[in-house]
């Protein structure tokens, strides 16, 4: 039943939807105003919109205009279970229509997360937008309340267009974003290399100075679009390991990161670390699983942290502070001084830094130091 201005009770017209649907692209929680209008228009208690990721164990963003978080974190942990999914691009339906009262009734993620919820009726549309990226739109009705109608559906199916194109402008933008991240941010100002792969190494990214480590062949090399550590230059196996595990990590945080001592045929040595992409912020996960991998350049001019030395080069954190410390400038006495150590510790530590990274003096200990690589953390 429609009012007079042709809306649905209470609830907004197409025109005004389209307009917060293509305004919510730069809201800072995305598509807010448009959730909490559709749920008004086509009478809902929840609305939601879902970009999924290439793998599809979680979802690479939810947002939802009512749901709380602790709804929407218990979803993403559910969500390679939900029936409801793989609706062909464009059609509206329900989720009784897509999987039958069967599969409802069977179904542990409706009796569990849905049905024990109060949730029943779901409305939903699937779109493909440019890259490839499948979002899904549901609106979501409680038990006891009829299913949804024409109207809701012809709601949702006037919708469709302009979601596919609002969510391509939102994702290419939120691209560049992360691309802004790695180019022209701390790895910018580090000057170090970066490369970013999926998790078989094939090479989505990569900054010129990495493109200028990769055309000298000598540790690194581009392999036909795949990115090779050759293996006289360090543990080959170990890093496209590295590279697989955390490229597909379901916690960013929890996948840290992994560093690799590798050297050229000169015998200079080189850092690696191996830690996930970045993403944009308001992206949940990365869409395709990707890791970064950051590589040493010769004018870098910030020291790396002691945790990075210690993988690196196998220092204890004593002798990892006070190399890092030495790396920045500092005398042994003044380095022994911010540590709150004996100059006669601060020797020994210093020996076996000079011990385990094969230099004699301070000046290539620094140099060496610079070219390792910072986890940005």
């Amino acid at each position: 039943m429609r009012n007079e201005a042709g809306d649905p009770p209470g609830g907004p017209g197409h025109d005004r939807l389209v307009e917060l649907l293509y305004a919510g692209i730069g809201e800072t929680k995305p598509f807010d105003s448009f959730l909490k209008a559709l749920r008004l228009a086509v009478d809902a208690e929840s609305s939601t919109l879902i970009i999924e990721r290439q793998r599809r164990d979680r979802p690479g963003a939810i947002y939802s205009g009512a749901a709380p978080e602790e709804r929407i974190a218990r979803y993403s942990v559910l969500y390679a279970e939900d029936p409801f999914i793989d609706l062909p691009p464009g059609k509206v339906t329900t989720l009784a229509e897509h999987v039958g009262e069967d599969v409802i009734a069977r179904s542990d993620f409706m009796k569990g997360f849905m049905a024990g919820s109060g949730w029943m009726h779901v409305l939903g549309a699937d779109i493909v937008e440019a890259s490839g990226a499948r979002v899904r739109m549901r609106a979501t009705r409680v038990l006891g309340r009829d299913n949804f109608g024409s109207i809701e559906r012809d709601a949702l199916r006037g919708l469709l267009p302009h979601l596919k194109q609002a969510m391509s402008l939102f994702l290419r933008l939120n691209g560049l974003e992360a691309e802004r991240e790695l180019f022209a941010g701390a790895l910018g100002r580090l000057a170090v290399g970066a490369i970013i792969v999926d998790r078989d190494c094939r090479i989505l990214q990569a900054t010129p100075q990495a493109e200028a480590i990769l055309a000298e062949r000598d540790v690194l090399k581009n392999d036909r679009g795949r990115l090779r550590l050759l293996d006289e230059a360090g543990p080959a196996g170990e890093f496209t390991a590295a590279v697989a595990e955390i490229a597909e990590a379901n916690d960013a945080t929890a996948a840290g990161s992994r560093a690799f001592s590798i050297h050229r045929s000169s015998g200079e040595a080189l850092g690696l670390v191996v830690r996930p992409a970045p993403q944009s912020s308001k992206l949940h996960a990365p869409l395709r699983g990707a890791a970064l991998v950051i590589i040493a350049d010769a004018g870098s001019t910030v020291a790396p942290q002691p945790s990075v030395l210690v993988r690196l080069f196998g220092l204890t954190p004593a002798e990892a502070e006070l190399a890092a410390l030495m790396g920045q400038g500092l005398d042994l006495d003044d380095a022994s001084v911010t540590l709150g150590i004996t100059k006669n510790t601060a020797k020994a530590h210093l020996r076996m830094v000079f011990s385990k990274t094969g230099v004699t003096r301070q000046s290539g200990l620094v140099r060496l130091l610079l070219r390792s690589v910072d986890e940005l953390s």
